[in-house]
């Protein structure tokens, strides 16, 4: 870390470090240079790990996990179960439609799954929900749905 108080000091000529007045100055003004550095770092740390996040399961997981469950590290994603639903064929469609145990599904996701994800999250984990919700809706794909689910 730089400390801008020694840094004037070293600068300054020899024969003006006598005057009081002028160390008093420098020193009240690296005072102030040495805590906006250190903001400053502090500062660039979190963005880091902010853009460090990206809309893969993995980061949103580990973010979830640093910010809720540092020590044990339980919360995780999973996909959702299949929709058993029974679908009407039109030709307008233009869908590949497939015969799997006795049911006629199309490949087109939409009409498979109810929302993209799944958050699990143990119930000894204290959790603000809008803190949650906030945090995802930050890092997620724009479009994606998600349920949050309290398991045992």
């Amino acid at each position: 870390m730089i400390d801008f108080k020694k840094t004037f000091l070293l600068i300054l000529p020899i024969r003006l470090r006598k005057a009081n007045l002028l160390l008093a100055i420098l020193n009240s003004v690296g005072s102030v240079l040495n805590s906006l550095f250190v903001k400053y770092k502090s500062w660039l740390q979190v963005k880091h790990y902010e853009i460090s996040i990206t809309p893969q399961v993995c980061y949103i997981e580990r973010m979830l996990n640093d910010e809720f469950d540092r020590e044990h590290r339980r919360i995780y994603l999973s996909e959702p179960s299949r929709l058993t639903t029974n679908f009407f064929y039109r030709e307008t469609d233009n869908k590949d439609w497939y015969l799997v145990n006795g049911k006629y599904i199309t490949d087109d996701t939409r009409f498979n799954y109810p929302y993209d994800f799944i958050i699990n999250i143990p119930l000894d984990i204290i959790i603000e929900k809008e803190r949650l919700t906030a945090l995802v809706n930050k890092y997620k794909l724009l479009g994606k749905t998600y349920r949050i689910i309290r398991h045992g």
